[in-house]
């Protein structure tokens, strides 16, 4: 391995003559093309001769060393030799990675593709890294890698620029392809083939990794289209979020290609949406759209319905008398996706509209009436009572057309009067508020020490402006208990079963 001699190899030789004995004290030179021996050495009395070949930490080391052993007989003309050949090699991982960028005030902003001239570029990143014994991947800094660029013929095609000869700190170089004034463009028609451009990063005589990408001409790509894709549903309520919709953007270029992994701005003027998203292989980027939280406008200018401030002299065009409660429900909000391609210095833009309700009012008259249905069971037993000693509530709140509301809906259970003991869904819990699910609100009510009449107080405030809708009370749920009142014995002829010897066994019970 090229690790500064950590890792040798041991050359050994025998030296013998024709009659096959070993012959000693001679010397023999010794040379490598690659890596270091000593030149010189004599065999011992057994004939042989034993070496370490090792690298010299130099990049020429790598690859193939042959190394050759001889010896030239003064009186005998002649030499006799013989070589054998160390791989010297490298545990390096080298991986490279392209992709097509152009300038945007001399930072990289991603694009869909390389294309003819400097409108567009292929970024090159260089990875060299090596895994140590415990299995981690470690970058390798000071490493010189060459990158070739080929079109499919093996002849050069463009150049690269490299930010520096040598990976830095994090195993790393980075690289820019420019190419050669021509299209190189892969067809599917040719499957055997690669017709674009391939670059090989190379370290020492070894190839390490390849790269495959095209490069167009302007007119085969440009001009993209963005198309702006809303929902199904285009309205979301003014919740704080809880409603959202995704909205999805698609980016194709002039070959009705998707454009992948390209950053795709968005904008809403009334409401909240994730300000960009990269496109996936499908060339579309999906952002989420939902309201502020709050209204969007409080107050506007009566005539073209613009935000303004009531104690702005100069709101509404110098008529602060103009500047209105915004009295609306409903909101029609501006969606804007965006993408900029630096090399064409161009914005491509689409819009799209979605609407932010304000269901508080909706609700409100949503709610026509309550109805506190009969509990079952509707009689529990006081705790420890040997019975049950729970049961459910249910309050339902309606419409004009008399169906179930399906807005969730705040409904507050309280019990008046409270037996001691008795509680609503836990201990200690006398008032309770949940919201409807379709429509119902449900609460449990658990029995105490003393028997009675649960009696239950609902009240619903619809569109939650602290302000009471509805009402409605209900005799509920009856516990029982008491002292032993009476008993009663019952059994069961048909019950009965001869046990032998004329004797029968019958089942018999005690209520009381």
């Amino acid at each position: 391995m090229l690790d500064n001699g950590e890792t040798v190899s041991i050359i050994t030789l025998v030296v013998r003559n024709k009659l096959f004995e070993t012959v000693n004290n001679i010397n023999m030179t010794f040379e490598s093309n690659k890596g270091f021996i000593v030149p010189t050495a004599a065999t011992d009395p057994d004939g042989s001769i034993s070496l370490t070949f090792t690298d010299q930490g130099e990049e020429s080391d790598v690859g193939q060393a042959v190394i050759t052993t001889q010896f030239t007989h003064p009186g005998v003309p002649g030499t006799i030799l013989d070589t054998v050949i160390v791989n010297i090699d490298v545990d390096y991982l080298i991986n490279l990675i392209a992709y097509p960028v152009a300038l945007e005030a001399g930072a990289d902003v991603s694009v869909g593709e390389d294309i003819v001239t400097d409108i567009a570029m292929t970024k090159l990143i260089v990875e060299v890294t090596r895994t140590d014994t415990s299995g981690s991947s470690n970058p390798v800094s000071g490493i010189n890698v060459n990158l070739n660029p080929m079109d499919y013929f093996g002849n050069s095609a463009g150049t690269i620029s490299m930010s520096e000869s040598l990976t830095n700190e994090f195993g790393r170089i980075i690289a820019y392809y420019h190419d050669d004034g021509q299209s190189h463009v892969d067809y599917p028609t040719t499957e055997s083939i690669w017709e674009g451009v391939t670059v090989t990063a190379s370290f020492a005589e070894n190839t390490a990794a390849t790269v495959e990408f095209n490069v167009y001409n302007s007119s085969q790509v440009w001009p993209y289209t963005l198309t702006l894709i809303p929902p199904e549903t285009t309205v979301v309520y003014l919740d704080e979020g809880e409603t959202s919709a995704s909205i999805n953007a698609r980016l194709i270029n002039n070959d009705n290609l998707p454009v992948s992994n390209v950053l795709v701005s968005f904008s809403a003027m009334l409401g909240s949406i994730t300000s960009s998203d990269l496109t996936d292989s499908m060339g579309i980027a999906e952002v989420t759209y939902s309201d502020l939280g709050f209204y969007p406008s409080v107050y506007i200018c009566s005539d073209d319905e613009t935000a303004c401030e009531p104690n702005d002299s100069t709101a509404c065009g110098n008529d602060p008398e103009a500047c209105v409660f915004n009295s609306t429900t409903i909101w029609v909000d501006m969606v804007t996706a965006s993408y900029n391609h630096p090399g064409f210095g161009t914005t491509l833009t689409d819009t799209a509209s979605m609407t932010i309700e304000d269901i508080s009012f909706s609700n409100a008259e949503a709610c026509a009436f309550i109805e506190i249905p009969p509990s079952n069971p509707d009689h529990i037993v006081v705790q420890e009572g040997g019975g049950i000693e729970s049961t459910q509530i249910d309050a339902e709140i309606y419409d004009d057309d008399g169906h179930l509301v399906n807005t969730p809906t705040p409904v507050t259970f309280r019990l008046n009067p409270v037996l001691p003991g008795c509680y609503l869904d836990e201990e200690g819990q006398s008032e309770v508020t949940v919201y409807t699910v379709d429509g119902i609100a449900t609460v449990s009510v658990n029995s105490g020490i003393w028997p009675g009449v649960v009696r239950i107080e609902v009240e619903v405030d619809c569109d939650e402006d602290g302000t009471i809708d509805l009402s409605a009370a209900s005799d509920q749920v009856i516990i029982a208990s008491g002292a032993p009142y009476y008993i009663e014995p019952e059994w069961d002829v048909n019950s009965a079963v001869p046990t032998g010897g004329g004797f029968y066994q019958v089942q018999c019970a005690a209520i009381v």
